[in-house]
């Protein structure tokens, strides 16, 4: 399970990844919506493979597992280095879902969702508009996108598991800094285990910042497991692999053999869509092939305007598709606009988030990271280097300052 980014902190790969992913969120919000009650009946056949086909708890997990993975890969060796990243983290989901939340209330407010509650009966998710309806004030905006957005159906819920996940695994990462310098290596060891054990225990608490922990328990894995011989290296791609064909076979059963509905979601549902993330991401680290396929330019591609397919998709099958279907239904029949709405959609959404990247998130990263790191200047860490390597040389002029210093003190 080697994983070596080819520069700091960027795995061409997981650019693919976290854009299949994107996008299987969008299809899978989309067929759930628009396709199930006058096309696909709940539990007919087709419709649960296409649920299968666009597991959400698979893809959220999967894009948590990410986060936590690339979370992991900061080394923090002081608290200003912890605050840091804890604050730009912060930031970098809070700038750019400020504007985009802020620009959905006011479209909602002219009445831009409007085709939604038409739809109510036809569609198996009754509430695609999701939050964007609800009554609020700008003023909310601020603890929306971590306080209020888990409890809507929408994406968006999961930021704050997203958020919450990142700062534990920092957390992790100064402790154990702490504890380096005063502990041997063996004793580190035990310690590191330790550690992962206590910030796992958050999946109790809730499966989805439980990913985001793993993810960053992964990093740490494929570093150690990059340093065995290629013996063993092939033992582990096995085992990935077998991990995997199980979490499908599980998946399988779960969705064609068991009297089990997407709509009335169960702790199986997640923790299956967790096993299922957990494996088939191990499979991608430890394949050479995998990760140079997903590396490919189109996923990449689709992978840097992840986020934004992600945060815009799901106003926009509230407003793009809604409207299509409920002016062209009567004439073009269903299906047929349902189509034509899927096709408008994606259109709208790759256009979107691909404006949304360029004008929002990035001019946003680049300020937060105009922002003071903490972290010591190249220059300022070989120079201090450079003075302790040097032989100290008693000097007598220090020594009597000292001196004086002292006596002055203590009033002397």
């Amino acid at each position: 399970m080697e994983a070596r980014p080819s520069k700091k902190g960027y795995y061409p790969f997981l650019d693919g990844l976290k854009g299949i992913t994107c996008a299987s969120v969008f299809l899978g919000h989309y067929f759930i919506a628009f396709c199930v009650k006058d096309i696909f009946p709940v539990n007919s056949p087709v419709y649960r493979a296409g649920e299968f086909i666009f597991q959400g708890s698979f893809a959220v997990s999967l894009f948590c597992v990410i986060s936590g993975f690339l979370a992991a890969h900061k080394s923090l060796n002081t608290i200003r280095e912890f605050l840091s990243c804890c604050i730009k983290r912060f930031l970098r989901f809070e700038i750019p879902l400020l504007i985009v939340i802020a620009g959905v209330m006011f479209l909602n407010g002219r009445g831009l969702f409007s085709c939604c509650e038409p739809l109510a009966d036809i569609l198996e998710n009754k509430r695609i508009q999701g939050q964007f309806v609800y009554k609020t004030n700008y003023l909310s905006l601020f603890q929306k996108p971590f306080w209020s957005f888990w409890q809507y159906d929408n994406p968006l819920w999961m930021i704050c598991q997203l958020f919450a996940g990142g700062i534990v695994i920092y957390m992790r990462s100064y402790v154990l800094t702490l504890f380096a310098r005063r502990l041997s290596a063996q004793q580190m060891k035990a310690i590191r285990i330790l550690s992962f054990v206590v910030i796992a225990s958050c999946g109790i608490i809730d499966t989805t910042m439980f990913a985001v922990v793993l993810g960053g328990g992964l990093q740490e894995l494929s570093q150690k497991l990059s340093t065995l011989p290629a013996s063993k290296k092939t033992c582990i791609k096995s085992l990935s692999v077998l991990l995997a064909i199980s979490a499908l076979i599980a998946s399988i059963y779960l969705y064609f053999f068991k009297d089990f509905d997407y709509l009335h979601l169960g702790r199986e549902y997640t923790w299956a869509g967790l096993a299922g993330a957990l494996t088939c991401f191990c499979l991608l680290l430890s394949h050479a092939r995998l990760k140079s396929f997903f590396s490919g330019k189109p996923f990449r591609l689709l992978g840097k305007i992840s986020f934004g397919i992600y945060v815009l998709h799901y106003p926009l099958l509230g407003t793009v598709s809604c409207r299509l279907i409920y002016c062209f239904a009567n004439n073009l029949g269903y299906a047929k606009i349902v189509i034509i709405a899927f096709a408008l959609t994606s259109l709208s959404v790759l256009t979107a988030a691909t404006a949304y990247r360029y004008l929002i998130e990035l001019p946003a990263y680049w300020l937060i990271n105009r922002l003071p790191s903490g972290r010591q200047s190249p220059s300022q860490s070989s120079a201090q280097s450079r003075d302790r390597d040097k032989p100290k040389i008693p000097d007598r002029r220090e020594e009597t300052a000292s001196e004086t210093a002292t006596t002055s003190s203590l009033g002397i």
